[in-house]
């Protein structure tokens, strides 16, 4: 099957692939996608700082773990679960002054 016939069935109706043709049509929807350059405001302060970034990510099975840097502090860095970001208990998206929290 050539690509472009390929292309045209997927477009049309992705029922007419084979599984492993749905495979190299249809990439998985990656989880956290714009995670990496992403601001978070911690409730409470974390190794002495409230303001962080997001400097890198791993993918680990199922599992999505972002490496947090303080925004002031390049030596304070740390690896957490990207779904406890969600907690919204814990994290601020965005940076926030103690009066905005």
């Amino acid at each position: 099957m050539n690509y472009e016939r390929l292309r045209l069935r997927s477009a049309i109706s992705p029922r007419w692939l084979s599984e492993a043709e749905a495979t190299n049509v249809m990439p998985k929807k990656q989880k956290f996608p714009h995670l990496i350059g992403s601001k978070w405001t911690a409730s409470q302060e974390t190794f002495g700082w409230r303001h962080f970034v997001v400097v890198n990510r791993k993918n680990e099975g199922d599992l999505v773990f972002a490496e947090i840097k303080a925004a002031c502090d390049d030596s304070v860095r740390f690896w957490l679960n990207a779904k406890a970001l969600k907690r919204r208990s814990l994290w601020s998206p965005g940076w926030k002054t103690l009066n905005e929290m």
